[in-house]
């Protein structure tokens, strides 16, 4: 099935009306989130900005990341990379987060 759910299509448009970005790893509801204008942030990115505010710990991080990578996410970072905090602050300002 190509299209997105009335779930997903209604969180796009929240997030557009409201400004704020949209927290989605699908690759559908990336795409079209994208198309209409909507900034999109994934799992990775959210427990980077946790991570770069102290929000979690470096712990709580990798273990976070470990979980992702069993349910059999791609994850463009290694464990070692995601728990050092100073790279998550550069890829946040990469991000603008």
């Amino acid at each position: 099935q190509n299209a997105i759910s009335k779930g997903e299509a209604a969180s796009i448009l929240a997030a557009s009306k409201s400004g704020s970005p949209l927290a989605a790893d699908d690759e559908k509801v990336r795409l079209t989130a994208e198309r209409a204008g909507v900034s999109v942030v994934g799992s990775v990115s959210i427990v980077l900005y946790l991570l770069a505010r102290d929000f979690i710990n470096e712990q709580e991080a990798l273990a976070s990341y470990e979980r992702l990578l069993g349910l059999g996410y791609y994850l463009p970072l290694s464990p070692a990379e995601l728990s050092n905090k100073k790279l998550s602050e550069r890829v946040l300002g990469l991000v603008g987060g």
